[in-house]
């Protein structure tokens, strides 16, 4: 599946993590990270997005993630959040 619209999920709240999802140009996963504990806790935050978006079958994407310490579960959710979100944006055209 490709992401073909923009969409957000999460907040810049300390332990949370804002989720930018955006059409990608190939059948790529990009996934860039903006975090404090990027050093430390970067792969993992890596690891559980694309696993969360492989999940969904997403496919093409440009995923934005600005980690405030968000916790694995949380990360979770907020890709799942912000698939949803592109799948119910794309059903409405």
């Amino acid at each position: 599946m490709k992401i073909t619209t923009t969409v957000q999920a999460g907040s810049l709240e300390s332990s949370d993590i804002l989720i930018t999802l955006t059409p990608g140009q190939n059948e790529d996963l990009i996934i860039n990270i903006k975090s404090d504990v990027i050093k430390q806790f970067g792969s993992v935050i890596k690891n559980k997005i694309e696993q969360t978006l492989k999940t969904f079958g997403v496919t093409s994407v440009v995923c934005y993630a600005d980690d405030k310490g968000a916790m694995d579960y949380v990360i979770e959710a907020r890709v799942e959040a912000a698939v949803k979100k592109a799948l119910d944006k794309e059903g409405d055209k």
